[in-house]
């Protein structure tokens, strides 16, 4: 054989061996795609075992490979040991090193997140928790419930338990692990398992730092209705919770100007409620510097029909040119906010007067909740006002009322000419309209339309409140039947067991919640101070409405 036949023999050979080194070993193309997700198939120590040995290592063994999560909290140990231990993740399983061996006569609870997943990127179904104790028994609490945000699930949320003795108002809680912590699923639920019996405070809170501690400050919370004694406290197993924020910036007053008709506007450097204004307007005042026992308070605002507002446009008569300094007192339980002493300089006014709210609007009511009413954007003269100056009609019948002005902005009427199932309108001759500068709305006549609800239309929903927390018992409820397909909403107070209310045919979602402190509104709670949230509920099934047809029997449960 000569020397070019043994090259190419040699040659062959090394493709071939290459080519079977380079050969992969795999199933056939088209075989189908892995969509199990990773589910745990045992522990160390096992799950629900008692009496377990002295030890610092616990091992989570999952059904295949599964990917180490990076910049998010995904594995919860409960209680949170001093020392953070150390996790491991290898392949298909996880080991978490304690600092320390494991405490005498304790649960332990090793929640890991449904954030897991395999290489394919495959979730777990659910979180999973493994627990286990170094006494003979297991602690048996448990407390459990939903976070939402209005009707939308908030998942993602930290869910944290708090030794109640070892915490106050003062306490800082970004600067404190929780005893006990796991985190809401895709449906905003959680579970905490395995408790010892006794008090905790409650809070969920979402983690922007991830670092499993609570900063009240910048991240948003949700608080149960009641105080959590685990072994004690009744419905700790469906909480409702809410999220909220805390309102920790309190506003200042950055500017201030005024007009010769006595129309002050207050700028603020966030917006306030407006409850308390609407009630008493006299909260918010000018205070003169030049004698301060001369103070000159607020006669209404154009703003209150809002909820908040950040600029508040107030009537304050009276007013001259020189220093004054302004108050105002937004709600009784926050400070009084003081303005810097400034010079008030007014300016001649000629903004127009228009109507900025008409009521009650596009959506058809109910005669006997028919609020007419009407709001300028300027302090109105009431003395140019005639008799034709308004008129309500039904087609080209006119009707008889009377009105009554709340404030220089605000015109309520009142008539007892409404009827069931009709349209009505208001027309408002503008060259009467003239505000306290002189200024005139306009030259022609403006019309706003509004409708009552037709008795043969409606159907009603009647039922009972069943009401199973004793210590609220005689606290007032409020109803809302939310109208599906529709942006309608009624509101029913409820006073007793039983209730009742006309509807209009339709598909209706049923909420509620207990009015502990008598405002109207649902308290979300507080954490400086610490204040529960007001009890909340909804009704498990979509209630129909037929006309003419009473829908009965309704049983809404507060647990």
């Amino acid at each position: 054989m000569n020397q070019t036949s043994c090259r190419l023999i040699f040659s062959a050979i090394i493709i071939l061996t290459l080519g079977l080194g380079c050969a992969e070993i795999a199933s056939p193309p088209g075989g189908p795609i892995d969509r199990t997700a990773p589910f745990l198939i045992g522990s160390s120590p096992e799950t629900g075992a008692v009496d377990v040995e002295p030890g610092r290592i616990v091992t989570l063994n999952f059904s295949e490979p599964v990917v180490a999560p990076q910049g998010q909290n995904s594995v919860f140990i409960s209680p949170w040991p001093e020392v953070e231990p150390k996790l491991k993740w290898k392949s298909d399983r996880l080991e978490l090193i304690f600092a320390e061996d494991f405490a005498p006569d304790q649960t332990y609870v090793i929640s890991v997140s449904s954030e897991i997943a395999d290489l394919r990127r495959n979730r777990m179904d659910s979180s999973l928790i493994v627990a286990f104790s170094t006494g003979s028994t297991l602690d048996s609490g448990q407390v459990s419930g939903r976070i939402m945000r209005e009707a939308k699930s908030e998942s993602g949320m930290m869910v944290a338990l708090y030794d109640y003795d070892a915490i106050d108002d003062s306490t800082e809680y970004d600067s404190i692990y929780p005893s006990y912590l796991t985190q809401t699923n895709h449906d905003g639920q959680f579970k905490l398992q395995y408790l010892p019996e006794q008090r905790y405070r409650l809070i969920a809170f979402r983690d922007l730092t991830k670092d499993s501690r609570f900063n009240p400050n910048r991240e948003e919370y949700a608080l149960p209705d009641r105080e959590v004694i685990v072994g004690e406290t009744a419905g700790l197993d469906g909480l409702n919770m809410s999220v909220t924020k805390s309102d920790t910036l309190v506003p200042s007053i950055f500017a201030t100007s005024a007009t010769t008709d006595g129309l002050v506007k207050i700028r603020l450097s966030k917006a306030v409620p407006l409850d308390v204004l609407r009630r008493s307007p006299g909260n918010l005042l000018l205070r003169s510097m030049t004698d301060t026992t001369i103070i000159h308070t607020a006669t209404g605002f154009v703003e209150t029909d809002l909820q908040l507002a950040s600029t508040l446009t107030a009537c304050i008569p009276g007013l001259t040119e020189e220093p004054y300094r302004a108050e105002l007192t937004f709600r009784y339980n926050k400070p009084t906010v003081i303005s810097d002493e400034f010079t008030l300089k007014t300016r001649e006014d000629n903004d127009l007067p228009q109507i900025s709210n008409f009521l009650p609007g596009e959506q058809p009511v109910f005669v006997s909740e028919v609020d007419l009413r009407l709001t300028f954007s300027e302090p109105i003269d009431t003395t140019k006002i005639t008799g034709e100056t308004f008129a309500l009609w039904n087609d080209a019948t006119g009707l008889d009322f009377t009105t009554i002005w709340n404030d220089a902005f605000r015109l309520k009427f009142q008539t007892d000419a409404l009827e069931p199932g009709q349209s009505y309108r208001l027309t408002v001759t503008e060259f009467d309209i003239i505000d306290l500068a002189g200024n005139v709305m306009g030259d022609s006549l403006s019309e706003y339309q509004f409708a009552t609800l037709d008795v043969d239309s409606l159907g009603s929903i009647s039922g009972r409140i069943n009401m199973q927390l004793p210590d609220k018992i005689l606290d007032p409820i409020i109803l809302t039947f939310n109208r599906s397909g529709h942006r309608q909403t009624y509101d029913l107070p409820v006073s007793g067991k039983e209730f009742e209310i006309d509807l209009p045919a339709g598909e209706y979602v049923i909420e509620g919640f207990i009015d502990s402190d008598m405002d109207g509104y649902r308290s979300l709670g507080s954490i400086y101070p610490f204040v529960l949230a007001e009890t909340y509920a909804t009704y498990p099934d979509t209630v129909s409405v037929r006309a003419r047809f009473e829908t009965s029997d309704i049983e809404f449960i507060f647990k």
